[in-house]
């Protein structure tokens, strides 16, 4: 989200919010997150919402992609 990334990396950063970033994922290819996650090392992948004719598809691809990193959240 592009809200709340920022927010949350700053919890991370400053110790506020024990966590990993596991993948950065958007639905939109242009986010600037990506790019920072990218360059970070951290995995990245778009699932566009425009892609899907409805959106239970979309939310269907949206968790197979966020799965396999086995998050405890997702924000």
């Amino acid at each position: 989200a592009d809200r709340g990334g920022p927010v949350a990396d700053f919890h991370i950063r400053n110790g506020q919010l024990p966590a990993e970033v596991r993948a950065v994922i958007s639905n939109r290819p242009e986010a600037a997150g990506l790019h920072i996650a990218a360059e970070a090392g951290v995995p990245t992948a778009v699932v566009d919402s425009r892609d899907f004719d409805d959106r239970e598809r979309y939310d269907r691809a949206l968790m197979e992609t966020i799965d396999p990193y086995r998050p405890d959240l997702v924000v």
